[in-house]
């Protein structure tokens, strides 16, 4: 593999790469590292045939569906959650917007002269 590390994570991606070998001699190390990576106990077609025979044998394995199946949709949307936030902003924003009108009508600017009469 051949690195140009020219900003960020770059240098640090390819010491790493040296340092497993990757970088050095690429194609011994290549497949070193892929055979590390292919390394399974079962081979993939019997894992999936467990799988589907699995299912089939617990009537369709309700109790590994995901807990989204249950929320309704604004749930799932996240739309509850976004509405709070929403209402959380608002309401700071309207504390600070009555505080700033509060102050400046408390404090008038000292440029200005009041009437007198």
């Amino acid at each position: 593999m051949v690195g140009i590390p020219l900003f960020a994570d770059q240098p640090d991606n390819i010491a790493h790469m040296t340092a497993k070998g990757a970088a050095v001699s690429y194609k011994q190390n290549a497949m070193r590292l892929s055979t590390i990576q292919h390394d399974q106990p079962v081979k993939p077609l019997d894992r999936a045939v467990f799988w589907i025979e699995f299912v089939m044998r617990h009537k369709g394995a309700k109790h590994l569906r995901p807990a989204a199946h249950n929320l309704t949709w604004y749930q799932y949307h996240s739309l509850d959650v976004t509405g709070f936030l929403l209402a959380c902003v608002a309401t700071a924003i309207f504390v600070i917007t009555k505080c700033c009108l509060f102050c400046c009508q408390k404090f008038p600017k000292a440029g200005k002269k009041n009437k007198r009469e």
